[in-house]
C-alpha cells in the first residue's frame, strides 16, 4: 500500500463534516472518492481501500453487509459519537478494522485510515470501554490489545493480571512484594487510565483484550 495511493469513502449526516475529514485526508495525501450521507448510497459508491461511516445512519448494516462481499473488500472504521453503542453492536457484527472517535484530531484520522489500509486495526483510547462487553475479533481486537501494552506500565500490567486473576489487594501485595496501600494505588490509576469505575469492569477489561484468560480467573 506504501507504493499506492490510499483511497477512502467517507459517509456521514453532515455534509460539513464529510467535507471538512475529506479536506483533512486529501492533504495528507490520500484520495477521497466517494461521500455518502446515507448506507444505501455508500454500498453504490466507487470502490475504495478504506470506508469511514457513522455506524447511525440508515441502511448502514446492508451496505456493510455488502461490501464484505466484495473483491479486496475495503476496511471499515466506525465514526462513534459520544451515544451509540447499539448503533456500534450492530456494525460491529459485520467486521470493522476500527473504531475512531467522530471528534478525533487530523493526526489521529491519518494514522487511523493508514494503519487499518495496511492490515491493522485502530481504536480510539476513548472507546475501548465500550467494546468490552462486546465479541470482537481480528484486527480491531489487535488493536485493543496494543492499547492495553501502551497504556498501561509494567507494573500497572502486573497488578490488573493479579486482580483479574480474583486476587484481593492483599494478595496482590504478598505476590509482588509491594505494600497494600501501593497495590490500591496502582489500582486507583488502571482505573484512572482505562476510564473505568471498578474492579469489575478493569477484571472484563483484562479478560476481553487477551491480558488475562478468563479460563485462568480464580
Amino acid at each position: 500500500m506504501s507504493d499506492q495511493q490510499i483511497t477512502v469513502q467517507v459517509a456521514a449526516a453532515s455534509p460539513i463534516y464529510r467535507r471538512g475529514i475529506a479536506a483533512v485526508l486529501q492533504e495528507r495525501g490520500m484520495e477521497v472518492v466517494a461521500s455518502a450521507a446515507d448506507g444505501t448510497a455508500l454500498s453504490a459508491a466507487r470502490p475504495a481501500h478504506v470506508v469511514l461511516v457513522q455506524p447511525e445512519l440508515p441502511g448502514l448494516v446492508g451496505a456493510l453487509r455488502a461490501l464484505s462481499t466484495v473483491p479486496d473488500r475495503p476496511k471499515v472504521i466506525l465514526l462513534v459519537g459520544p451515544a451509540e453503542p447499539l448503533a456500534v453492536q450492530a456494525a460491529l457484527r459485520h467486521g470493522p478494522a476500527g473504531l475512531l472517535l467522530q471528534d478525533a484530531g487530523a493526526d489521529e484520522f491519518e494514522a487511523a485510515v493508514r494503519a487499518v489500509s495496511t492490515g491493522g486495526g485502530w481504536i480510539s483510547a476513548a472507546l475501548v470501554p465500550l467494546v468490552l462487553p462486546l465479541a470482537v475479533s481480528g484486527a480491531l481486537r489487535a488493536a485493543i490489545e496494543d492499547s492495553a501494552a501502551g497504556t498501561l506500565s509494567r507494573r500497572e500490567r502486573e497488578v490488573l493480571v493479579l486482580v483479574a486473576s480474583g486476587h484481593s489487594n492483599r494478595k496482590v501485595a504478598s505476590e509482588l512484594f509491594i505494600a497494600e496501600n501501593t497495590v490500591k494505588n496502582h489500582v486507583r490509576k488502571i482505573l484512572e487510565k482505562l476510564d473505568l469505575s471498578s474492579r469489575v469492569e478493569a477484571t472484563l477489561w483484562a479478560v476481553s483484550t487477551g491480558l488475562v484468560d478468563s479460563s485462568e480467573r480464580k
